[in-house]
């Protein structure tokens, strides 16, 4: 489980002024969960991803991961063993020379065994269709396939909590809809214990494939609760800069529809 008890997060200039980002954030995440979070720019959503992980250290509160406090630098690696990101851009998260070092270098970090690694990125290449990419530069492959490779990379870890940072905002229509396949596809898979996600998104559709939503607005939570309740309240979430998905949108223009006599 995770637990984010009343965390505040404060940005400081160089000047000595802050700017708050986040304000009095409470939530717990179970084992398990799928969540969605989602928020217009500068509502806080991927300054609380980072803190998850233990990436940041909010101002005030306390974020625990499996009682884990991310405040605790010696705990700080377990906590990341269990807790793995995906970021928005894979150019920022890709490192290694070749696909097949890419998704062996966390690990090699991590320790892994030989034998262990090369099943792990074996799997990892067949999973995410990569093979025929093993020795190739990542830098050309195209923004959907660095964007498979970084999630393999992550996934290779084998971690528990998946915290996503708007991982398809780059990509076309159809790279969308196969990356949130994928990480449906991991999250559903049986494992002890229960695999957790987190998707932070800008796009309604995607979080109608969560269990929760929670909204952030200028730092503070103010919508938590089924997705499919939360986003058919499309004045609400446009006064908040949020769109709903066009089938609510289209159902409250037309009206119930009258069965035919």
């Amino acid at each position: 489980m995770i637990a984010v008890n009343h965390i505040s997060f404060d940005y400081i200039s160089e000047q000595g002024s802050f700017r708050r980002v986040l304000a009095d954030v409470s939530f717990e995440i179970a084992d398990g969960d799928f969540i969605a979070i989602m928020g217009a720019n500068g509502s806080g959503k991927s300054t609380l991803a980072r803190c998850l992980n233990g990436l940041l250290l909010p101002s005030t509160g306390e974020v625990l991961v499996d009682g884990l406090n991310t405040r605790d630098a010696e705990q700080l690696r377990r906590i990341r063993r269990r807790v793995a990101m995906l970021f928005q851009n894979p150019d920022n998260q890709i490192v290694s020379a070749t696909v097949e070092r890419e998704i062996a270098f966390g690990l090699e970090n991590l320790g892994v065994e030989y034998e262990e690694m090369h099943r792990r990125v074996e799997q990892m290449l067949r999973r995410f269709s990569l093979l025929p990419f093993r020795q190739k530069s990542p830098h050309y492959l195209s923004g959907g396939e660095k964007q498979r490779l970084a999630l393999a990379s992550v996934l290779a870890m084998e971690p528990d909590y998946l915290i996503l940072d708007e991982p398809t905002s780059l990509l076309d229509p159809a790279g969308r809809r196969e990356m949130v396949r994928l990480f449906r596809e991991w999250h559903d898979q049986p494992a002890t214990p229960r695999r957790t996600t987190v998707l932070i998104t800008q796009f309604p559709e995607e979080a109608l494939l969560a269990d929760r939503l929670l909204i952030l607005q200028r730092g503070r939570t103010v919508m938590d609760g089924p997705p499919e309740t939360l986003l058919r309240r499309t004045e609400e979430l446009a006064g908040l800069g949020l769109d709903s998905p066009v089938r609510f949108k289209l159902q409250q223009l037309l009206g119930p529809l009258n069965p035919a006599s």
